[in-house]
Parts: structure tokens; sequence; C-alpha cells
């Protein structure tokens, strides 16, 4: 498993950030980054040394913590980026549950700004604690499609991965027009490919999916 940069954005507990590092499954090459509220506060203070402690004594990770002044962004969110970068080597995990909002919308930011969205892996659990709900970061930037990329999604949002001849007759374009769409919903991550021995097929996407109900939304206003 390649190593992952795992940020979470700390508040007054740690039910989230425990519930996520024993849901992902850590490898020895991982490493943790907390961001929290640059003020002293009794459980925020609390709940970022219990943190550090399983992470280093429990799951022997590298830990890092940063403290940002929430209430000067401009300032806050640079800072985010800085250290993203300088601890990120490869794909980075955000866990968003915790924390003040202001603190997650700047640690957002930060993110959205120096990662590429195929790298990037954000997530969001219920107050509950029953669904993780994992997002790409494309689903803030959902592109606006030609009539040819939504015939193309409906067509594969019944779930059966399809060939682009098959792709060609159902749609009645042709070839190399399906195909310069299909390349374009892959890089999207709206389509990916899936290769079998003598052919490749294409199936949708969960973002693709939303992009679909997305695109059929606005054409009902």
């Amino acid at each position: 498993m390649a190593s992952r940069l795992i940020v979470f954005t700390l508040g007054f507990d740690t039910r989230f950030q425990m519930k996520t590092l024993t849901r992902i499954k850590t490898s020895s090459d991982d490493r943790v980054l907390l961001i929290r509220v640059d003020e002293q506060h009794k459980q925020v203070d609390e709940a970022e040394r219990d943190l550090v402690k399983f992470v280093k004594e429990i799951l022997g990770l590298e830990i890092h913590v940063l403290r940002v002044d929430v209430y000067n962004p401009h300032k806050a969110i640079p800072s985010i980026a800085s250290k993203l970068l300088e601890l990120s080597t490869g794909r980075v995990v955000v866990d968003l549950s915790g924390g003040m909002r202001a603190l997650i919308l700047q640690t957002l930011a930060a993110v959205l700004s120096v990662f590429p969205p195929s790298a990037v892996e954000i997530i969001v659990w219920t107050e509950n604690l029953k669904e993780m709900i994992t997002l790409s970061p494309r689903v803030f930037s959902i592109p606006r499609l030609d009539d040819l990329s939504l015939s193309i999604l409906e067509v594969l949002s019944d779930g059966v991965p399809r060939s682009l001849r098959e792709l060609v007759g159902i749609l009645d374009k042709p070839k190399t027009t399906v195909y310069h769409k299909l390349r374009g919903l892959i890089s999207e991550e709206l389509v990916e490919e899936i290769r079998k021995p003598g052919t490749v097929l294409y199936a949708i996407t969960s973002l693709g999916k939303l992009a679909l109900a997305f695109s059929k939304a606005l054409s009902r206003t």
C-alpha cells in the first residue's frame, strides 16, 4: 500500500478520528496530521493528547499537530496548505468530521488548492457514527456536460458495462466521436475503464451518476 497523509480536523473529542483510523486500515508508512484551532481549550487539548498518544503508541505512526488561527483565514489557509505539501508523499485522506465549521472549511480550501482531485479522498461521518461518507473533491466542481456525454452516462446508468462498439451502436454516433467523449468522461472520473482479455468495457462511476442526476435537475429548472 502506498503511503498516505491522513488529515483530521480536531474538535472536542476523538470519536470520528478513532473510527476513521480503525476503518481505513493504516500502514506503517502513513503519516497523520491533526489540524486544530490555535487557542487554549480544555476539551480540545485533551482530545489532542489522547489522539497523539493513540497514533504514536498503538498505531506506531508519525503524527504532526498544526494549530491555526481560524479567525484569520488569509493566514490559516496558506499555513494549512504549506503543511500539507510538506508532509504529503502520495495519496491524501481528509476527515472533516471534527472541529469548528471555520476550521473545516479552511482545511477543505487548502486541500483543494494544492492537490489534484485524483489524489484526495474526503471523509465525513454522520453524527451518530453509523455511516462514513466518502467524497471525491470533484463533487465541488461537477462539470457541465454536452448532450452526447450525458447520453453516454444515461446508457451506462443501468450499471451494465459496455464496449465502445456497443455504445456506438446504441447512440448511433461515429466511433471516433464516442471514443473522444469517453476519454473526456474518464478524465473527469465520471466513467471508468474495465479491461478484460480482448476487450475494454466502460462503466459509470458514482461521480458519473451524481453528474447525471445534477444535469437532470438543472434541466428541470
